[in-house]
């Protein structure tokens, strides 16, 4: 299903520019102008198309000290369609905003050197306050949510956790920072 309406087919020489063939003799500027009316559920398709691709795009960091944790997340989240980095340290990870800004990190709290909570404050107080943060921890408490929350998070989960829920809480969080 094409979003144009068929036009009437006309001839023109080989190597001849379109827009020197158009019936409107209104300059283009080299875009091709389509004048055809576009009906609502075409409009509706173009965009729910379009949501997907965006979506296929989001860039997630996995922030864990564990090898397994990270390529387990890894593996779960490139099959939901999101392009994702893995790094074993906050350090790593915040060394890597330079080139790289995520849609999304997944953090887990308790990690040697630089824990999650020093990860949140850094990401609180620097021009990244933009980017979502989902806590993910083994060790909950009330004292650790309750912190990871206020220091910015958009969402406390604990491990193990069902996959369902990790997606689910990425995209929520994602849709939060865009509002």
């Amino acid at each position: 299903m094409g979003i144009c309406a068929p036009q009437p087919a006309t001839r023109r020489p080989y190597g001849t520019p379109i827009s020197a063939c158009r019936a409107d003799p209104a300059p283009t500027n080299g875009i091709l102008a389509c004048a055809t009316k576009v009906s609502y559920p075409a409009l509706q398709n173009l965009a729910s198309l379009s949501s997907r691709v965006n979506q296929a795009s989001l860039y997630i960091a996995v922030v864990d000290d564990e090898p397994a944790v990270c390529k387990a997340f890894e593996r779960l989240l490139r099959a939901a369609k999101f392009d994702v980095a893995t790094f074993s340290s906050g350090s790593a990870f915040l060394a890597s905003l330079a080139n790289r800004m995520p849609a999304c990190v997944v953090l887990d709290l308790h990690m040697p050197n630089m824990n999650g909570f020093d990860v949140l404050s850094h990401l609180a107080s620097s021009q990244t306050n933009r980017v979502a943060v989902v806590v993910v921890t083994a060790y909950d408490s009330p004292e650790s949510k309750q912190r990871s929350l206020a220091g910015g998070a958009a969402a406390y989960l604990t491990k193990p956790l069902e996959a369902k829920t990790l997606v689910d809480s990425i995209r929520a969080a994602i849709a939060g920072t865009a509002s």
